[in-house]
């Protein structure tokens, strides 16, 4: 329950934000290495604010056999949502024969499939979805271009809640310089607050992984993940630090 709660996350796809949105969150600061991934989510609220649920997917066309007049269709419906800087850089490839390079925008696995993600990502059904568009007009969202190590001295707010996703379980670097941050953003947690430091396969963990997290502190907890896209058969738990 993150009703009316501050809450910084990586960014990514940015279905963990509009996941929290449909939480209760109504302040989310988003983090990525990437700028271009402010676009990208800004314009999927957009999408969301202008379009029903049955056409969102085709907003975000991943097949190479693309209908420009319906791309321009839809686009339409969504600029209007799009702060300036944002549409500007859409509008080269929604508009004109520009819409042909979206298959080196989006990609996807071969298998993909509309119907895979329904139920899994929270805001994929036709009522979580209406509730979505409801919601994000009061939702207040910032962008900050940062990796994990030097997020810390980018920060100058505290939140209710921080989620990391995955990036301290992908691999295990030479040093712990993404340790170190991690304690560091201890210090922008409210009192309360939590933060989701990494989800793990669990009780599989490595002995080497398990011993790289450890400084951490906090628990591995059954926590539901914001999007439940992940193998069958895997037993996932949350590192979650408290303070």
């Amino acid at each position: 329950d993150l009703t009316g709660k501050k809450v910084l996350t990586v960014g990514g796809s940015g279905d963990y934000e509009l996941s929290m949105v449909l939480c209760g969150a109504t302040e989310i600061h988003n983090f990525d290495i990437n700028r271009l991934t402010e676009y990208f989510i800004v314009l999927k609220c957009a999408a969301i604010k202008g379009l029903p649920f049955e056409k969102i997917y085709s907003a975000f066309n991943f097949s190479s056999k693309i209908d420009p007049k319906e791309m321009r269709t839809l686009y339409e419906k969504i600029e209007q949502h799009l702060p300036e800087d944002v549409r500007l850089f859409w509008d080269y490839f929604y508009l004109g024969e520009n819409t042909r390079q979206f298959r080196y925008l989006f990609f996807r696995h071969p298998d993909f499939s509309v119907d895979n993600v329904m139920g899994r990502i929270p805001y994929m059904t036709s009522k979580k979805y209406d509730e979505l568009k409801e919601r994000l007009p009061d939702v207040e969202m910032k962008f900050i271009t940062s990796d994990l190590r030097t997020l810390p001295e980018k920060l100058t707010e505290s939140y209710d809640h921080i989620n990391l996703s995955n990036i301290l379980a992908c691999s295990i670097p030479e040093d712990n310089s993404l340790i170190k941050a991690v304690n560091v953003l201890k210090a922008h947690l409210n009192s309360g607050g939590d933060m989701y430091c990494a989800y793990i396969d669990y009780p599989n963990i490595s002995q080497e992984m398990a011993e790289y997290l450890a400084p951490i502190g906090g628990t591995y907890e059954e926590k539901c993940s914001l999007v439940k896209a992940y193998a069958e058969g895997y037993k996932f738990k949350m590192l979650v630090y408290k303070k």
